[in-house]
């Protein structure tokens, strides 16, 4: 099954359009020198992924493909690693086939495992460090040797860090996982303090801290003296949301309404208004089901030296707790220091997190005795329904993010086809969000006699109008005529 979703992800690679935010990163930063990705910095500059994509056009040439290449390697490391995290909580038994699917086909996430961004890449290392720490702490009571823990520790450390290169905005929850590993360091066999002082369990600490920190802090200060991310300023981190529940709102609405994605965007809950009232309760159940499993967990004497903890539990502790302190920390920077919140993209992470969270809460439910137990059949029932809807989503004709953007080849196309005998120079009337994607094709395409688009808007003298649902209304005040409308994106193009 995961062979044949990374199938899926090379096909969508090689065939989808290229969208706004993928066009803007081939103009600054793959079209020109690489020297450009080194001394100039924008909020699109995902730098290790531009790193990763210059290698590739440079390698293979100039494409959608080419320009994808590095996140389906991601897509192929993120499907590694959720097999690897269901085989750590559900080896040999029934709930593995049920994590597999929900922790890959949220069809959000599958969009970033195929888009030339840097968040798929960033995921995929955030989770194969969640997955090293989990396999480090479970091995603590010997299972392992010492010299396969460390190798376990610095890879760790290294995809962590590089996750963050990859995506800024990955840089919260980097902190929160490292801060809940340090604490699990910290009370790691509470027993063998106790019998022999505070020294063996210091010396512990301070040689798991430092094979986990010094590949962090190399890659760190690489980072910072290679990327022009130092003349990052408060203004660059513009995306976001003003409020947390517009922002769970959009995480929600991305993953369980993909298709509708835009018409939720254009029309808000006046047409989904269903949807709207609905999409709380999906993960309520769950949400409720995690409290209960984490009162239970907390309530436990693993944390004061009792019996062993087990694998779900390492999990839901570092998954939940990884929420837990970033969502605190986001709300702190957001009336501290006037951030916004993460929206869509930018709050990626979050969604195999909470998955992670309700898959190991699922498993801990399972082993209480009375009542409780059979909360976890509730859990496994959302899970199951959640995979359902995911399943239903699947599709390889656009990002729902740039849904608008889903028929820019064909456009282009479509008007080249019409000037193919023709001399004049094409000027167009194009909505904003169309320009780079418009100026990436027409030159790929080798269209010069379509002339350059701007970010003007499309409301001036034009040979074609190239308009998103929210400029239509030019239809009637321009007096134009409709030449097509196409169907994924709802753009339509037309004449005067």
């Amino acid at each position: 099954m995961l062979v044949l979703l990374l199938c899926i992800n090379a096909y969508r690679a090689w065939q989808q359009s290229i969208v706004h935010d993928e066009a803007f990163t081939y103009h600054v930063y793959l079209a020109g020198p690489s020297a450009t990705i080194f001394e100039y910095y924008t909020a699109n500059l995902h730098f290790l992924f531009v790193i990763l994509a210059k290698l590739s056009v440079t390698l293979f040439g100039v494409s959608a493909f080419a320009m994808r290449l590095p996140t389906l390697v991601a897509g192929a490391l993120y499907f590694a690693v959720a097999y690897r995290l269901s085989l750590f909580l559900f080896e040999g038994s029934a709930g593995f086939l049920l994590s597999v699917l929900v922790l890959t086909l949220n069809p959000l996430v599958l969009d970033f495992l195929v888009a030339a961004r840097g968040y798929g890449l960033a995921l995929a290392l955030l989770l194969q460090a969640l997955c090293d720490l989990l396999a480090y702490l479970s091995a603590g009571n010997g299972t392992a040797t010492v010299s396969s823990r460390n190798v376990v520790l610095y890879r760790a450390g290294g995809a962590l860090a590089l996750s963050v290169t990859a995506n800024l905005a990955f840089l919260i929850p980097a902190i929160a996982m490292s801060l809940l590993f340090v604490g699990a360091l910290l009370n790691e066999d509470r027993n063998a303090r106790a019998g022999a002082g505070l020294l063996k369990p210091l010396a512990r600490l301070h040689a798991g801290l430092g094979q986990y920190a010094l590949p962090m802090a190399y890659i760190a200060l690489v980072f910072f003296l290679v990327s022009p991310v130092r003349n990052a300023t408060k203004a660059d981190l513009y995306a976001g949301s003003s409020s947390l529940v517009e922002s769970i709102r959009l995480l929600i609405d991305l993953s369980f309404a993909h298709k509708y994605a835009r018409s939720l965007a254009n029309n808000g809950t006046a047409v989904f208004g269903w949807w709207s009232r609905l999409r709380f309760f999906v993960l309520l159940p769950p949400l409720l089901l995690l409290a209960t499993a984490m009162l239970a967990f907390v309530s436990r004497k693993v944390w004061r030296g009792g019996k062993p903890r087990t694998r779900a539990e390492l999990a839901l502790y570092i998954a939940m707790g990884t929420i837990v302190v970033s969502v605190l920390a986001l709300v702190a920077g957001h009336y501290v220091l006037g951030l916004p919140y993460p929206t869509d993209r930018t709050g990626l992470y979050l969604l195999p997190l909470f998955t992670l969270a309700s898959l190991a809460s699922m498993k801990i439910l399972k082993t209480k005795t009375g009542p409780v137990r059979w909360l976890a059949p509730g859990v496994a029932v959302v899970l199951a329904i959640s995979v359902v809807i995911y399943a239903g989503e699947l599709n390889t004709n656009y990002f729902a993010m740039w849904m608008y953007d889903a028929d820019t080849r064909d456009i282009v196309r479509t008007i080249a086809a019409r000037e193919a005998n023709g001399t004049r120079a094409v000027r167009l009337g194009l909505s904003w969000v169309l320009e780079p994607s418009v100026n990436y094709y027409r030159t790929i395409l080798k269209q010069d006699r379509i002339q350059p688009a701007d970010r003007s808007g499309p409301d001036h003298d034009s040979d074609y109008f190239v308009l998103v649902s929210e400029d239509h209304s030019l239809l009637e005040s321009r007096h134009l005529k409709t030449l097509q409308k196409f169907a994924t994106s709802g753009v339509i193009l037309a004449v005067p």
